[in-house]
């Protein structure tokens, strides 16, 4: 009976553990803010805001998954099982902001082709909503390349099982981010054309203020320049992860 008194104080003791915690309170603290800042959208700037920035973040989010292809839990992957983490971080850096490239290339194609009615998607008539769609559009872009620069530092946090160096800055870009939407939807900004961009730029916001935390963190690791040999096993363990993932 004792031991089964210690085993159950000790498994206690491992689910409030600080990594526990901190996953635990940033997901509490991201539903928690985030119905917030969606009720002042709501009630300040209505639902056609809302349907403005819901579409503009999904034809983004959609898109988002050509700058990463699986390349994160690859890094995981190389980040436990290496000896050199310095260079498995110059690699994913490189073939990162490859991936980055390529998604913003594809994605302002897309934009304006969707612009110009090419791809035979519905247009707004009003052509006060279809700029701010299309303002909205570019600022998210901007948000998802700085979310993948930024990931190449909490990937790899993450594979070092530093928790910490993960949540702090996502709690922090999450309270950036929601205060700067509360900001704008309770000011005279909630009333102008730009308001809906406004909302996209608390998401850059945010993020902006998370990646200086972010390389902060990273200054401590130190990256190298990937090899051949490094470079390739990338690239290999990629595409399995590319194949399931476009099933």
């Amino acid at each position: 009976m004792p031991d089964e008194g210690a085993s159950g104080a000790s498994g206690a003791s491992r689910l409030m553990s600080p990594k526990a915690t901190l996953s635990v309170a940033n997901n509490v603290l991201g539903a928690i803010l985030g119905t917030t800042a969606l009720v002042f959208i709501a009630q300040n700037m209505g639902p056609a805001t809302l349907g403005i920035l819901g579409y503009a973040m999904a034809f983004i989010g959609i898109l988002s998954f050509l700058s990463d292809f699986g390349m994160g839990s690859v890094h995981r992957t190389h980040i436990k099982h290496s000896v050199d983490v310095g260079k498995c971080v110059g690699a994913y850096a490189a073939i990162r902001l490859v991936l980055l490239g390529i998604f913003s290339v594809i994605t302002l194609v897309l934009i304006q082709l969707w612009k110009d009615g090419i791809m035979g998607a519905e247009m707004p008539e009003d052509q006060v909503v279809l700029s701010q769609l299309v303002d909205s559009m570019y600022i998210f872009l901007v948000y998802y390349v700085l979310l993948g620069i930024s990931q190449i530092a909490t990937h790899t946090f993450d594979a070092l099982d530093s928790m910490a160096k993960v949540h702090v800055p996502a709690i922090l870009e999450l309270v950036v981010r929601v205060s700067f939407v509360i900001f704008v939807a309770t000011s005279a900004l909630a009333s102008t054309e730009n308001g809906p961009a406004l909302l996209a730029t608390a998401y850059a916001a945010g993020m902006i203020a998370s990646m200086l935390v972010v390389a902060m963190l990273m200054r401590s690791y130190a990256i190298s320049i990937p090899d051949r040999l490094m470079m390739m096993s990338y690239i290999r363990s990629l595409v399995p992860v590319f194949v399931i993932s476009m099933t």
